[in-house]
């Protein structure tokens, strides 16, 4: 009998209405929704990536940006500069605003036929790398900001993030950063052409829908080869984002080195923000359950070596995840490891009793080999 994918399994248990997605510990299989609707992450866990020797991208100096009423053209201004912590989450605030407001340009010239410059979005990338560089603020919002009812604006922004950790993980210089950046921006561009309401679906896609959202890639491909011709990575990747390993994915079913392996970290990316975040069809999923899945179901469709890269950037327990210890404590995750992927460190928010701490407690859990993570929450109040 054929394996069924997640996104099966998740499909048939769409029909079970009343769970919360604040409920500890769930499995993304027992969540309501279904995994085949919304953006392209989601279709993806139907689907999977080859990994070549990562590909020098940049090929020539990105040209300047069009003029200031240009379509998503990215604002001027330099990289965030450290200015303390909170300074930083201020700057990592305003370039994210800004990301998205780029993208929201992209897509309302595309959906009017209008041109737009993809040059200006590798330069935004750049700063998107430097602002992850100086901390993780940027990063934290890609994790946990809600997407303010604009999802597919959000889907690339955050993906965008993702893929700038996830190549820092894999040893990529800053340019194919960037480039890699810029892939998670455009990715998308071709959905600007799918009906409304076909993306904003909340029950199933017929037959016949699924195909029209299948054809998404060979859209993005089109106009980013029009658009960019400067950048022809952006249209590959963008075309490969659903194919995977195992070739069951799409359009074209491609197989192992057949794929890039930027592509193929652009479908893990888009997968995960997929999941861990609200849909119109089903509310989000948790992220320790999320990544937990993705490891699982994936050992077939990514390559062992950006499961890796996944699991070092997300952590089993994010960044300002909460959890909650064996203690009955409950806290945010301050700090991750690699090494150390289940003991991260801890600010407590409300202590065994249920109380909050008189002073502040922060904890190095793999310094404290009695206390551990039991489970992982949607909010502090859960």
């Amino acid at each position: 009998m054929k394996r069924k994918s997640l996104a099966d399994r998740i499909r048939e248990t769409g029909k079970q209405t009343g769970r919360k997605s604040r409920e500890p510990g769930v499995n993304p299989s027992n969540q309501d929704g279904d995994a085949g609707q919304g953006d392209a992450g989601e279709h993806a866990l139907e689907t999977t990536v080859r990994a070549p020797a990562p590909q020098a991208v940049i090929t020539k100096h990105a040209p300047p940006a069009g003029g200031a009423g240009e379509p998503g053209r990215a604002p001027d201004g330099q990289g965030p500069s450290i200015a303390g912590k909170s300074g930083r989450k201020e700057q990592a605030e305003t370039l994210y605003q800004k990301a998205m407001d780029y993208v929201s340009g992209i897509l309302s010239a595309v959906e009017g036929d209008e041109p737009f410059s993809a040059a200006a979005g590798v330069e935004l990338a750049k700063k998107i790398v430097a602002s992850l560089d100086q901390g993780e603020e940027l990063f934290s919002l890609a994790l946990h900001k809600s997407d303010g009812g604009s999802y597919l604006t959000a889907h690339a922004v955050n993906v965008a993030v993702y893929l700038a950790r996830m190549t820092k993980a894999l040893g990529y210089d800053r340019e194919n950063r960037a480039t890699t950046c810029a892939v998670g921006l455009l990715h998308d561009v071709g959905r600007a052409r799918l009906p409304n309401g076909l993306l904003n679906k909340k029950g199933l896609f017929t037959d016949k829908e699924r195909a029209i959202v299948q054809k998404s890639p060979e859209h993005s491909r089109r106009i980013l080869s029009s658009m960019a011709p400067d950048y022809p990575l952006l249209a590959e990747c963008a075309h490969q984002a659903y194919e995977r390993l195992d070739g069951s994915g799409y359009p074209r079913g491609l197989m192992g080195g057949q794929i890039n392996e930027l592509a193929g970290l652009l479908g893990l990316a888009d997968i995960y923000e997929a999941l861990v975040h609200h849909r119109p069809h089903r509310r989000r999923f948790l992220h320790f359950p999320a990544a937990k899945e993705i490891l699982k179901s994936g050992k077939k469709q990514f390559e062992p070596r950006l499961l890796k890269a996944f699991l070092e950037v997300f952590t089993v327990f994010p960044l300002h995840s909460y959890v909650r210890l064996n203690s009955g404590a409950v806290g945010r995750v301050e700090k991750t490891s690699a090494s150390h992927p289940l003991r991260p460190v801890v600010k407590i928010l409300y202590n065994s009793q249920g109380l909050r701490p008189v002073k502040e407690q922060v904890i190095d859990l793999s310094e404290e080999p009695l206390l551990f993570v039991v489970d992982s929450l949607a909010s502090p109040d859960s």
